[in-house]
């Protein structure tokens, strides 16, 4: 299967796009489907989740190219069906058509090694369907992980936030000193503390960090 685009008086053709427009495309494909996904999970009934089971065990069992590719495609525009129809589904829906041929090579030159990874993106989304149905929260291990080191975090005193909001400022250990009227020596105290307690190695990372966190503002 090929798809094309018309274009009245003007005949079919593939559409052909550069490295960086296919490449550009996946990019804004990767930041608005978790999007359409959020919306489409809670929605999605009992008959089109055990459908995507269904797909996920056909494209498992070794289909071959075209059934692949035309189970993929149903599998993963059917996990945004529970979506209400949007701009935002109209603009994926174009752009899956767009790719779908790059996808398609893709996908001969990857079955020569095994479709390992992919077998196991749609076994992560499904699963993350599933739960959601079951009322859990599905969040990813990276996210959890991340969340668990803030909290084990040791909280800043007063005076580390006081150095660390002037580090931000782009101040040096010797203005920080005349400052807060304090040493430089002990400046370089209260940053060992603070880099140990944000786990960071210099001084940009812990002005990104602390950013991150809302404990100072660029």
């Amino acid at each position: 299967m090929r798809l094309v685009t018309l274009v009245a008086n003007s005949g079919a053709w593939v559409t052909k796009l550069t490295l960086s427009e296919c490449v550009e495309t996946y990019l804004i494909r990767e930041r608005l489907e978790p999007l359409l996904l959020r919306t489409s999970m809670p929605a999605l009934d009992p008959a089109a989740v055990g459908r995507l089971g269904q797909l996920a065990d056909q494209m498992e069992a070794g289909a071959g190219l075209d059934a692949f590719m035309r189970a993929d495609r149903e599998f993963h525009l059917s996990s945004y069906a529970g979506a209400a129809s949007t701009e935002m589904g109209q603009i994926i829906h174009r752009m899956w058509n767009t790719t779908q041929h790059y996808r398609r090579e893709f996908t001969r030159l990857a079955m020569q090694g095994g479709l390992s990874a992919t077998h196991l993106e749609h076994r992560l989304l499904l699963d993350c369907i599933r739960r959601v149905h079951a009322g859990e929260t599905c969040i990813p291990p990276s996210v959890v992980a991340k969340l668990a080191a803030s909290l084990r975090s040791e909280s800043l005193s007063a005076r580390e936030l006081e150095v660390l909001t002037l580090l931000a400022r782009g101040q040096s250990n010797k203005e920080i000193a005349m400052e807060l009227r304090i040493s430089e020596t002990t400046v370089k105290s209260h940053l060992r503390s603070l880099f140990a307690k944000l786990d960071v190695l210099s001084r940009t990372e812990a002005i990104t960090v602390a950013s991150r966190r809302g404990l100072v503002r660029l």
